[in-house]
């Protein structure tokens, strides 16, 4: 292969974003248009690329010596191809790559130098990554660009530079004339220009292809490869040689037998010599983990072995296979032939390769924990709240839905959800609250936090460095779980649920939760902060309104401690007897038209100089016509009125509305059992499927708005979208085709149409989750006016109906 130059990669990155939009168009291309210029088919004035005057002039003269090739070399001046990297290094940064897509440039450095390679810098590792499309801007384009196929041409375009062979320049003179000529005529001449084209006609079409999709690239053939591809993969190689490194115990018989699981039969000495290659046994690491965060591919958190599976493979439970013949000869019916959207979703928020990354969607024999996971979102989405009731499902959707030929039983599917570990279980909350951000599910400017009681009793043992709060052995722990939730205000979803016991607070909880959870995704971002009463502690204030913690507004009704009570009993005993304090609010409260300044001083004794800084809260009060109690709300704004304090704190009210959503919709408290894990991971996929239904909201656009703007819950969704009665499935090739067999009204129809229509078209490639298979709707025609109910009534005999 070869390493570009910076040149060259600039080129391309500026490049192809351009010729995916317009394929085909010369003009797209500076080198095109460079050529264009020489030949004087076009003046500076009519480009949108500025050329030297002095580049211009040397790629006339190359032009008229070589033809493009000369005035490509005067573009890059020779420099297309970096040959001071080694070959060596080249390839296993590559392998290291592909086996681990998200490792970053200055990690793979660190590990590459590990290898004896000290000489390796992290421009090196850059250049490389950035030669086989592997870095950030080259993302979105890797669907639909091979950038392996773009190397090998890059490395034959850099030895016809070199070599200036005459035959090669005069073939690719060719093939571009011949291609601008067409591109450039009229409709009905262009079977003319393909006539004469001094091409044959096949290979006319052959380059045609390639030059609308890479430009002057698609005119050179490629080159060869500078290495050998193994047989075992760059993927595999790259798991096998960092778990070696991990597990220095481990024999090669270990790899043969675990690579045998996927297909790939080796012998012993090849996976010896793989070693050999790297030289394992002198790897000296310089990270203190060993290299453990990186992603195990061989071995699950209780240590059984596992293969090695490639994100774009879905495992399923064997009867499931046959299963499926069986569709294809007969159909399935089915009472929810919406449920299936639900896959478009789950592929949509990427879980399906984080959790294959984490050894949870393959098991040999048994269910696999991504099982679980389906069918825990397919039963929220049905409509079935306890997980004892799931199992007792006899329907064939929810199976079906979870890839498996029958449901589990009661205890298979409880202690299944909940064999991921705890550390797995943090790892999925920190990633999915990062990935809800980059989907635009979340933005984290608006923020409201609060517990929630479910009374349950606790099993205490298992409380052990989950959750944090006052001991037991103190006498006021509460049998319960409270989960502590982040809600997003201005998009209306939740950010996050996490198990807490019933003695946590606030003062214990929020930093915690905060660095855990949220800091990753919304540092610096934070803009407003709403918490109630159970957060009252100025160490909870400090942390939200100091830059050094969220650095955000902070609104809150505060609970009466020693230090607020003191200033409310001020504050009234100043302005009580004042004409108009009190002001109406509604028909059972009154306000403090007046604010006062509730203020202290902060001391951050984590400088090394302790800095003091002083902070306040500006105040209203709140008070009930029938029994006189007050509340007490404040802002950290100083500028807002006490009429405008309250109005901003009912924001809050989103996340009350929310909780009761999740309790009704999603089922929040029916937990599973007491165990506190179990129970936690219960929360993680309740705040899922209420992220998916937030993507369905987006996808549903007006359909699923009230009267008011309001958006529907799921709830109120579940039998419009997902659980409409009978259906068929049926398969035709790659194609799983959902029958509805019923018919709706026009209204109804239309809306179902526009929604699962949308789902089709961003699925044509089908769905790694199902394996590659593609999904399309097809509905019966609504009702018509004949449909109606006459209101006349007639006598019922059965003799007379025919």
């Amino acid at each position: 292969m070869s390493v570009f130059s910076q040149n060259f990669i600039i080129y391309l990155k500026n490049t192809i974003p351009k010729f995916r939009l317009s394929p085909g168009d010369i003009y797209s291309d500076p080198i095109l248009v460079l050529n264009e210029l020489c030949r004087e088919r076009l003046s500076q004035e009519e480009t949108d690329f500025y050329f030297a005057p002095k580049l211009i002039s040397k790629a006339k003269y190359n032009l008229s010596k070589y033809g493009i090739i000369g005035v490509i070399s005067e573009y890059f001046d020779n420099n297309i191809v970096n040959t001071d990297i080694d070959g060596d290094i080249e390839r296993k940064a590559l392998v290291l790559k592909t086996g681990y897509l998200n490792t970053p440039v200055t990690k793979a450095t660190i590990i590459l130098n590990g290898f004896n390679m000290k000489t390796v810098s992290e421009d090196t590792v850059r250049s490389i990554f950035s030669s086989y499309g592997l870095i950030k801007e080259f993302k979105e384009y890797r669907e639909d660009y091979d950038f392996m196929d773009i190397n090998k041409r890059g490395q034959k375009l850099h030895k016809i530079l070199l070599t200036r062979d005459r035959e090669e320049t005069k073939k690719i003179e060719g093939r571009f004339e011949a291609i601008r000529m067409y591109l450039s005529a009229d409709p009905k001449e262009k079977i003319k220009a393909i006539n004469q084209a001094t091409i044959k006609k096949g290979l006319f079409f052959h380059y045609l292809k390639s030059f609308t999709k890479y430009g002057f690239l698609g005119l050179i053939d490629k080159g060869e490869d500078s290495f050998r591809k193994s047989k075992i993969g760059f993927h595999n190689e790259a798991r096998i040689i960092i778990d070696k490194i991990q597990n220095k115990d481990r024999e090669a018989s270990y790899y043969v037998k675990l690579l045998n699981y996927k297909g790939i039969k080796v012998h012993n000495y090849s996976i010896t010599k793989l070693f050999k290659r790297w030289d394992v046994e002198n790897y000296k690491s310089e990270f203190k983990s060993n290299l453990d965060r990186l992603e195990k591919a061989f071995i699950d958190e209780a240590g059984n072995e596992t293969s090695v599976i490639q994100s774009s493979i879905k495992y399923v439970d064997l009867n499931f296979v046959h299963k499926l013949s069986g569709i294809k000869k007969n159909g399935l019916h089915i009472d929810s032939p919406g449920l299936f959207a639900i896959w478009y979703y789950i592929e949509k928020l990427g879980i399906q390769s984080k959790l294959d990354a984490m050894g949870l969607t393959y098991v040999e024999k048994g269910y696999s924990w991504f099982d679980y996971f389906l069918l825990n979102v397919g039963r929220i989405f049905y409509g079935i709240s306890s997980y004892s009731k799931t199992s007792e499902c006899e329907e064939p959707s929810l199976a079906f839905f979870s890839h498996l030929l029958k449901l589990p039983c009661n205890d298979s599917f409880i202690n299944g959800i909940g064999s991921i570990t705890q550390e797995q279980v943090f790892s999925l909350q920190r990633w999915f609250v990062e990935r809800s951000k980059s989907l635009g599910i979340i933005n984290g400017k608006k923020i409201a936090l609060d517990f929630h009681q479910i009374d349950l009793n606790v099993d205490f043992p298992k409380l052990k460095n989950i959750g944090k709060g006052p001991s037991p052995k103190r006498g006021y722990c509460f049998n319960a779980f409270r989960p502590h939730i982040a809600w997003d205000l201005e998009t209306g979803n939740i950010i996050i649920a996490e198990f807490r016991k019933g003695s946590a607070r606030g003062t214990s909880t929020i930093k915690r939760f905060v660095n855990d959870h949220l800091y990753r995704a919304f540092k610096g971002e934070f803009e407003e902060v709403y918490i109630d009463s159970e957060y009252t502690g100025k160490d909870v204030w400090n942390f939200i309104l100091d830059k050094e913690g969220m650095g955000a507004k902070l609104i809150a009704c505060i609970k009466q401690n020693r230090l607020v009570k003191q200033h409310i009993d001020k504050f009234i005993l100043e302005n009580e007897g004042n004409d108009g304090f009190w002001c109406y609010w509604d028909d059972k409260h009154v306000f403090s038209i007046k604010t006062f300044e509730l203020s202290w001083e902060y001391e951050d004794k984590k400088k090394d100089i302790p800095v003091k800084r002083n902070f306040s809260l500006y105040c209203c009060i709140k008070k009930s016509l029938k029994n006189d109690k007050l509340r007490c709300f404040a802002t950290s704004n100083r500028n807002h009125t006490a009429r405008e304090i309250l109005e901003l704190y009912g924001n809050r009210w989103i996340i009350e509305n929310g909780i009761k959503d999740l309790i009704y919709s999603y089922f929040l408290q029916q937990c599973p059992g007491t165990d506190p894990h179990n129970v936690n991971v219960h929360f993680m996929i309740v705040t899922m499927c209420r992220h998916i239904f937030r993507m369905v909201e987006e996808d549903s656009k007006e359909f699923i708005k009230n009267c008011d703007g309001t958006t529907k819950t799921l709830s109120t969704m579940r039998k419009i979208l997902f659980n409409q009665g009978s259906g068929k499935i049926e398969i035709e090739g790659d194609t799983i085709l959902i029958n509805f067999l019923n018919s709706f009204s026009v209204g109804l129809t239309n809306n179902l149409k526009s929604f699962y229509e949308k789902l089709e078209n961003e699925t044509t490639k089908g769905l790694d989750i199902l394996g590659g298979y593609k999904i399309k709707y097809l509905f019966n025609p609504p009702y018509g006016a004949e449909h109606k109910n006459r209101l006349c009534k007639v006598p019922l005999v059965a003799e007379q109906i025919s």
